[in-house]
């Protein structure tokens, strides 16, 4: 909690809500797994679409500077950007990841969310574990 609240003022997501969104997961999380992180874009490398639906489109990239206790690695993420700027939105924050961030949480079955990053053009998308074979 203190040491990530130390670095608050270091980043921003340019909105307000995202930004309190994740300041909260960092400053109360239910273990070290389950808090978001604000994710600059840079980060990400081999970036492509993988699908797009009616609800939402889901990308592939490799997260270059994953940190665990003990080092930084690259990790396969899966991006998904949801359309209608519901990220954005104050309510789905509160209900829809606060689900993720508590299934981590518990070492459940359910995708961990690590975080939130903003695309160039593509707008703002949640930077989730690449499941088995690629799944989300």
């Amino acid at each position: 909690g203190q040491k990530l609240q130390k670095k608050f003022s270091y980043w921003t997501s340019g909105n307000q809500y995202i930004d309190n969104f994740i300041q909260s997961s960092q400053m109360n999380p239910l273990n070290k797994n389950s808090y978001l992180s604000w994710i600059p874009f840079d980060d990400l490398i081999k970036f492509k679409c993988v699908a797009i639906g009616g609800f939402s489109a889901v990308y592939s990239a490799q997260w270059n500077r994953f940190q665990t206790d003990r080092m930084d690695r690259m990790v396969d993420v899966v991006l998904k950007r949801l359309h209608n700027g519901q990220i954005t939105n104050p309510e789905f924050l509160r209900d829809q990841i606060a689900v993720l961030i508590y299934a981590a949480s518990q070492k459940s079955t359910v995708i961990h969310c690590y975080g939130i990053t903003q695309h160039p053009t593509e707008g703002y998308m949640l930077v989730m574990e690449c499941g088995e074979e690629g799944d989300m």
